[in-house]
């Protein structure tokens, strides 16, 4: 329905500015379409989030806010105060921006899709979180490298991508649409690169290289450092990869503490959520 409407509305609109010089429409319908974009907000515990929504993907993060992964919520709640949290595949920012409006942590976000990420840093900004929340344009991997990022959508927002040799989701080939050039980093050479302080907590959310990205995490998350981190487990729960990721996980002294693998059999992703042993 709402794609039909959608539909009738472009084309009333080019009608109506048919009569223009082709410059002029093109102006017109380019100004209109900035005039267009949505802002939408939530209140939560700890204020209002506003977010900025360019596209129907990014409208569905403010919408969904509350019920797309409470689970997430709840352990950003949990964070200890004065504590730094790294955000991989932030895509828009919802959860890492209600982690800088907590006040309890210091926020990476990194988002290598070049129109979310635009997006993203749109949020930071319109929420006034510049000075808490800092995004990078990065894909993070297991290594130092150039590659493509894979997309079957690169609309604001959207999801189903994967960076490098692979480009799979959950198990199934992605459809590829647009190829993005991207540079990738292991999580232990940003910090050995750039600096970056060490993190507290970490979700890893990028559909589908999460044990690739663990991989690259070895020296930061054998440090002792790292207290938690979230991890999106895609397709099946005892598939190889998955099971080499736990195994790696548990070498660098972690237990998981919320997975119950016969519970997930018939979902397709799970945020498991590994401890300090």
């Amino acid at each position: 329905m709402s794609k039909r409407v959608a539909r009738g509305l472009r084309g009333i609109v080019r009608g109506l500015t048919s009569v223009m010089s082709p410059w002029r429409q093109s102006l017109t319908l380019a100004l209109l379409s900035e005039y267009l974009y949505q802002r939408h907000s939530v209140e939560t515990k700890y204020g209002k989030l506003t977010f900025v929504c360019p596209s129907y993907h990014a409208v569905l993060y403010p919408r969904e806010f509350f019920t797309r992964e409470t689970d997430t919520l709840e352990w950003i709640d949990s964070f200890e105060s004065n504590s730094v949290f790294w955000d991989v595949g932030a895509n828009v920012g919802i959860y890492a921006l209600y982690a800088g409006l907590s006040g309890k942590s210091e926020v990476v976000a990194f988002e290598p899709t070049a129109s979310t990420f635009a997006t993203l840093i749109d949020n930071i900004n319109e929420n006034n979180l510049t000075d808490i929340v800092r995004g990078y344009p990065i894909a993070v991997a297991e290594a130092l490298s150039l590659d493509m990022l894979n997309m079957e959508n690169a609309t604001s927002g959207s999801v189903s991508h994967s960076f490098g040799d692979t480009p799979t989701f959950i198990g199934r080939e992605l459809e590829t649409q647009v190829r993005q050039s991207t540079m990738g980093y292991s999580i232990d050479s940003l910090i050995e690169t750039f600096g970056f302080a060490p993190p507290d907590y970490v979700k890893i959310d990028v559909d589908g290289i999460e044990p690739r990205i663990i991989e690259g995490a070895g020296k930061t998350f054998s440090s002792g450092g790292v207290r938690e981190v979230l991890i999106e487990v895609e397709g099946e729960p005892r598939s190889t990869s998955n099971l080499a990721m736990f195994e790696t996980m548990k070498g660098y002294g972690f237990t998981e503490h919320n997975y119950d693998f016969d519970a997930v059999r018939d979902v397709k992703t799970a945020n498991v959520i590994f401890k300090r042993s």
